[in-house]
């Protein structure tokens, strides 16, 4: 679902091809949010159909086309810089950095999960493996609070995201990487 950004009107919708692919011809120049709900994707650790409950992401349109890719990553930008593009996009960018993606645009760029892997898939899978890992941990949910917090300043957060994400990012990926959370670099001024 595609919607104005700034009054939630419905611009359109669409359904995703299996492949999770989609396309969707809108007339409107501004914000929009776009919104992916229901079905499943195919968990990128595990194999396993999941449930997908909802992803968003936030473009500024105006004519021809663009892609946006919707991932937890695009999701946490949303819910930290909210449906406005120029705060959504400083949040992208300062995510992209948190989890080591450099320049890398999290919502025009496709993350490949499976076969040759790149950074932006890498960190999904990465993903993927700590909901994992906190689900055997005891923690049925997936803790988007925990990263929510990152912008928070709350230095228990950074204590248990650190290592808790990095060990993660190993046991899907292997190799050695090591992450640095910084929650000031999150922080978004603004109402």
């Amino acid at each position: 679902t595609v919607q104005n950004a700034s009054n939630g009107a419905i611009l359109g919708t669409t359904t995703t091809s299996l492949a999770g692919t989609y396309s969707l011809q809108i007339t409107f120049s501004g914000d929009v949010v776009v919104t992916i709900s229901g079905g499943t994707y195919t968990d990128e650790i595990t194999g396993d159909p999941t449930p997908l409950n909802q992803l968003k992401t936030v473009l500024s349109v105006s004519s021809g086309s663009v892609t946006a890719t919707l991932s937890p990553l695009t999701y946490l930008a949303y819910v930290i810089g909210g449906p406005n593009s120029t705060s959504f996009n400083t949040v992208a960018a300062n995510l992209a950095t948190q989890f080591g993606l450099g320049s890398t645009n999290i919502v025009t760029s496709v993350p490949l999960v499976s076969g040759t892997l790149n950074d932006y898939g890498r960190v999904l899978r990465a993903v993927s493996q700590y909901v994992r890992d906190r689900q055997l941990g005891g923690s049925p949910t997936f803790s988007v609070n925990e990263l929510i917090a990152l912008q928070m300043g709350n230095t228990a957060t950074f204590a248990s995201l650190q290592p808790n994400f990095t060990t993660a990012f190993l046991t899907a990926n292997g190799g050695t990487i090591t992450f640095a959370f910084d929650g000031s670099t999150l922080t978004v001024g603004g109402a």
